[in-house]
């Protein structure tokens, strides 16, 4: 959830902050991500629940868009993620 408040565009915001919060965005998903994808493993019932997280369509958009203009294999790997959900 961080990870989305720290993308939004916010007013009042300057640009090289609106910068400074979409590269911290894109850290806090990309490390999010990964710890999903380790405890996905684990069959429990908290690992079906953080499987339901990492198959939200909506958060591999928004890991797209933060991609989009700087990294095209970044925001293709997330735009497939979103399509095979």
């Amino acid at each position: 959830m961080l990870a989305s408040l720290r993308a939004f565009l916010r007013p009042g915001v300057s640009s090289s902050d609106v910068t400074q919060e979409k590269v911290r965005a894109r850290d806090l998903f990309d490390r999010a991500v990964k710890n999903l994808e380790i405890e996905t493993a684990n069959e429990s019932i908290a690992g079906q629940t953080l499987r339901a997280i990492t198959e939200d369509v909506e958060m591999h958009l928004e890991i797209a868009r933060l991609w989009q203009g700087e990294s095209l294999e970044r925001m293709c790997k997330a735009l497939t993620e979103a399509q095979q959900v």
